[in-house]
C-alpha cells in the first residue's frame, strides 16, 4: 500500500536506497503475531522478520520487537533486564514509592476539563514498569522523559549494552 505512493518531486533524478525498520512492543500478543500483523498491514506474505533485514521490492525491510523472556512484553522488560543487576535497590525503592502512593483506578485515566465537560476517559494510563523507570530516571534527569533517561543514563553501562542479546540484535539492524 505505501509502496504505491509516487508523484512529482525534486528528488526524482536521484537513486535512493531505503531501509524500513519497524520497532514495536510484543505486548501480550507476542513477537510472532506482531510480525504477522506488520506483514499483513504492509500487504506482505512473509517479508518482515524479527531482528533481520530482508531485501524486497528494491528496498530493505526489518524489525525489532521488544519483549521479555517469554517472547511477550515490551521495551521496559528489556530495560529492567539491563538495569536491575546494578540498580536493584533503586528499582525496589521506586516500587515501594509507587505502592505507597498509587492512585485509585479512576484517577489513572486522562481527565477532560472543559466548560462543557469534566470527566475521566475510559482507558487507564498507569503502567507500572514505565512508572518505575520514570521514577529512577527522575533521580538523574528531573523533568525529563523516559526517552531522555534511556539515552543519557549511566544505569545502562557500555559493557551491559554490548553484551546483551537484545541490544546486539537491535544494533545488527543498522550495520
Amino acid at each position: 500500500m505505501y509502496q504505491e505512493l509516487k508523484g512529482e518531486d525534486d528528488f526524482s533524478q536521484f537513486e535512493f536506497d531505503f531501509r524500513f525498520l519497524f520497532f514495536f512492543d510484543a505486548d501480550e500478543i507476542g513477537v510472532e503475531q506482531r510480525i504477522a500483523n506488520i506483514n499483513q498491514e504492509l500487504g506482505f506474505e512473509d517479508v518482515i522478520k524479527f531482528g533481520q533485514v530482508e531485501s524486497h521490492a528494491n528496498h530493505e525491510w526489518g524489525s525489532f520487537i521488544f519483549h521479555g523472556s517469554e517472547l511477550k512484553g515490551d521495551l521496559e522488560d528489556v530495560l529492567f533486564e539491563l538495569i536491575s543487576e546494578n540498580e536493584s535497590t533503586l528499582l525496589t525503592n521506586s516500587g515501594v514509592f509507587i505502592d505507597t502512593n498509587k492512585l485509585p483506578n479512576e484517577r489513572q485515566k486522562e481527565y477532560i476539563c472543559t466548560p462543557d465537560r469534566q470527566a475521566y476517559k475510559t482507558k487507564c494510563k498507569f503502567k507500572q514498569k514505565k512508572s518505575l523507570l520514570s521514577i529512577a530516571g527522575q533521580l538523574q534527569f528531573s523533568g525529563m522523559s523516559n526517552a531522555v533517561f534511556i539515552a543519557n543514563t549511566d544505569y545502562l553501562s557500555y559493557d551491559v549494552l554490548i553484551s546483551n542479546k537484545h541490544c546486539t540484535s537491535l544494533n545488527n539492524l543498522f550495520v
